[in-house]
């Protein structure tokens, strides 16, 4: 068995019909994958450890998805906003916010 190179991870089994996208271009390019559910807010134990072992487990790239609760964070004064930091093509995560 191929170790994995890219991990994706979701936060719910819901998201997955979409996060399915992503290993359907894996598999075409015939690169290892695996898929969790790691919610960061049900699980956060789960998806700090699934990080912090990453680079040792061998993955070079994470995908992570979620829903709409998870696209927008508040700020003390209950202000939405979405994420500042996306991943670049070319250089990793940069600020984009």
């Amino acid at each position: 068995m191929t170790k994995p190179l890219v991990g994706i991870i979701m936060g719910s089994q819901s998201d997955w019909p979409t996060m399915r996208e992503a290993a359907d271009v894996l598999d075409a390019l015939g690169v290892a994958y695996e898929t969790k559910i790691v919610s960061a807010h049900r699980t956060p134990d789960r998806l700090w450890d699934y990080g912090k072992t990453a680079v040792e487990r061998g993955l070079q790239v994470i995908i992570a998805g979620a829903g709409g609760s998870a696209f927008a964070w508040y700020d003390g004064l209950e202000n939405p906003r979405a994420c500042d930091w996306c991943a670049g093509a070319d250089a990793g995560f940069v600020r984009c916010g």
